[in-house]
């Protein structure tokens, strides 16, 4: 492993860890980050593919609606760890102050809290698919369901261009070259969603 590259391996994180070259908390954290995404990979193919196991659970057309409030709920709840997690002060206390060596076992433990966020939203939406509601109610949750969208593919941009930066991090210590690593996500809904779904909402009270 030459020092300008990212772990791809779980030894070759232990290496960089051993050996602690210039720059190997980004490096680290980049490749710790992109093994944690890969482990998850099966998961995100079949988000994609839209497919999702049947649960063994029933929401009754009685109960639709209480059941659909605390799916948002918990959408919002997701929401707010993501932002919690993903904050830049979080970040520098495992990376360490200037002048001062980041923390492994912290960076480690902070790629995996990143991670289980991406594994929430996705297995969020697992359970939203895999239970059965009434079939008139069907498109709402479809619906519902994109609303993760954003965050797991933001995730995934994160990890594949942080990834990109990492690698010129040990060149540009040795060049004394400026470069600025970004830390940062954004959760947002795109207008099309939520203004399809409140539409189907009237929609499906206009039936009743």
């Amino acid at each position: 492993m030459t020092e300008s590259s990212v772990p791809r391996t779980e030894e070759e994180l232990n290496l960089l860890m051993a050996e602690r070259p210039s720059g190997w908390e980004y490096l680290l954290f980049a490749g710790a980050l992109r093994l944690e995404l890969e482990r998850l990979e099966t998961q995100y193919e079949d988000y994609k593919l839209g497919y999702a196991p049947r649960l063994d659970v029933i929401v009754y057309e009685s109960q639709f609606f209480e059941y659909l409030h605390s799916q948002v709920n918990e959408l919002q709840i997701l929401a707010s760890n993501f932002a919690l997690i993903f904050n830049t002060e979080v970040a520098n206390a495992a990376f360490g102050p200037p002048g001062v060596e980041g923390d492994p076992a912290r960076l480690l433990h902070l790629a995996k809290r990143y991670i289980s966020t991406y594994e929430e939203f996705l297995r969020w939406v697992e359970r939203l698919r895999g239970t059965s509601v009434p079939g008139k109610y069907s498109r709402l949750v479809a619906i519902l369901a994109k609303y993760a969208n954003q965050p797991i593919e933001e995730i995934r941009r994160f990890v594949r261009e942080y990834a990109m930066s990492a690698a010129q991090v040990p060149e540009a210590i040795a060049s004394g070259t400026p470069l600025v690593l970004e830390n940062f996500l954004t959760f947002s809904i795109p207008a099309e969603i939520s203004t399809a779904y409140k539409t189907e909402i009237e929609r499906l009270k206009a039936e009743e």
